[in-house]
């Protein structure tokens, strides 16, 4: 037991300009944290509602950021 850690490279294409981009999570049973590069993009601790993340302000649309996942 513990957190668990995920991370990986997202490419945002730059067709997505004006676009929002979500990042949601079903079925979390513990607190999750996103970070994009080194900042923290949200944190959420709902038991029974899935985790949704508005990631619209925290990426560049056509860079290739690191997106981190705790759980």
């Amino acid at each position: 037991m513990g957190p668990a850690w995920y991370e990986r490279e997202v490419h945002v294409p730059a067709d997505w300009a004006g676009k929002r981009i979500f990042l949601t999570l079903e079925r979390c049973h513990w607190p999750s944290t996103i970070y994009i590069g080194k900042k923290e993009a949200g944190r959420q601790a709902y038991i029974s509602l899935p985790h949704k993340y508005d990631l619209t302000a925290f990426l560049t649309h056509g860079q290739i950021p690191s997106l981190m996942l705790c759980v």
